[in-house]
């Protein structure tokens, strides 16, 4: 009990202490701060690229900021162990380094926002066209398996949430599985199940087909382990699944996933990736600035043993 009032109180220190030098941190709108190792802080916002804000972030409040977060979260940063990796009790991931791996502190934030932006919302930013939206909110409807797919910080995650905010009014029961409490579904049979250092992503998924979902949506797919659970749960009566992946483009997602399933198969199942995924969402960034650029409809021939590509707001896409 002690412990955890500690850590509480190390946390609620740790966001006096960063909101003191950062007063944009409870602007809804930013997504990230950057503080690098020539004390420059950068800010990103939703949609947007990342702004140079202010004056200097001084080393020793970076360093302080690290220890806080240390502390908040029972583990250690030090000269033997300069690079801490986060979760902080609000749900913001913390990534900070000291020397003697850079020259001064660096501290990376991405914060958790409760805030979920309608489809709507997007089309209004210019993020995507009326068309896309509805292309979606059709995949949506039919029970296609989504993948939601684009480079670091492109705003999946944030995408897929606007997409549960679709099935709000849904009566699917709808298994959420991540590693980090990212995603958010007002679906009233939602059962959100969270990784931790004793149960992997891997065992959540497997033990998620025990638990009756209709819908199987996994926070991010990371390894071969939990891409093979994933295509094999979505392949077998659960449709209608939602996950996302680092690619550098709609197609390179099934090139990315045959790269990890070969950490579990000798020769990866194109088969089951073709017959598994139905849509993939490409965000791309350009200029700092991300755009939805692609939303292809995958299928499978399996007389020519491969991948056939369609685009799913009428042009088609190559192969």
């Amino acid at each position: 009990m002690e412990a955890n009032l500690l850590q509480e109180r190390n946390a609620q220190a740790l966001m006096t202490a960063l909101r003191s030098h950062i007063p944009a941190l409870d602007d809804p709108t930013v997504t990230d701060v950057f503080v690098n190792d020539d004390g420059r802080l950068w800010i990103k916002r939703w949609g947007a690229a990342a702004e140079l804000h202010g004056a200097e972030f001084p080393a020793s409040a970076a360093e302080a900021v690290l220890r806080m977060a240390a502390g908040a979260t029972d583990t250690e940063v030090n000269r033997h162990a300069p690079r801490l990796s986060a979760e902080l009790p609000n749900g913001t991931r913390l990534q900070g380094f000291i020397p003697p791996v850079t020259a001064r502190p660096v501290l990376v934030l991405r914060l958790h926002r409760e805030v979920v932006i309608p489809l709507d919302d997007y089309v209004s930013a210019g993020f995507m066209n009326v068309a896309a939206a509805d292309a979606i909110r059709q995949a949506l409807r039919e029970r296609r398996n989504i993948m939601v797919v684009g480079p670091t910080g492109s705003g999946k995650t944030t995408l897929a949430n606007a997409m549960l905010m679709e099935l709000a009014s849904s009566a699917d029961r709808i298994a959420i599985l991540e590693d980090t409490r990212e995603l958010r579904c007002d679906a009233p049979n939602t059962v959100r199940l969270r990784s931790s250092r004793v149960v992997s992503l891997r065992e959540l998924v497997q033990d998620s087909l025990r638990i009756k979902p209709d819908r199987i949506v996994i926070g991010e797919i990371r390894s071969g382990a939990v891409a093979r659970e994933t295509l094999n749960a979505w392949n077998t009566g659960h449709p209608g699944g939602i996950a996302t992946i680092h690619a550098d483009s709609a197609a390179d997602t099934l090139h990315r996933l045959e790269h990890l399933l070969s950490e579990e198969f000798a020769v990866p199942p194109r088969h089951l990736i073709g017959r598994s995924i139905d849509d993939i969402i490409f965000i791309g960034v350009s200029g700092g600035s991300a755009r939805l650029q692609e939303h292809i409809r995958v299928g499978w021939s399996g007389s020519r043993n491969e991948y056939e590509l369609a685009s799913a707001v009428g042009r088609t896409a190559d192969s």
